[in-house]
């Protein structure tokens, strides 16, 4: 499993965010802006979201 860490989300280069249906303020902690990125568990949620059909 890959995990990434940024600092705060606005540091995610926006080549490395392949997840079209979240956006890294999302996912980043609401306190810090602090990010860490699964790659494999943001998979399978967009997975999960392409197959829901919601955006």
């Amino acid at each position: 499993m890959t995990t990434t860490t940024y600092a705060h989300f606005r540091d995610v280069p926006k080549a490395a965010w392949r997840w079209p249906n979240f956006s890294p303020a999302e996912i980043a902690c609401r306190g810090t802006g602090a990010i860490r990125i699964n790659s494999e568990a943001m998979d399978k949620l967009q997975a999960l979201r392409d197959r829901l059909g919601k955006r």
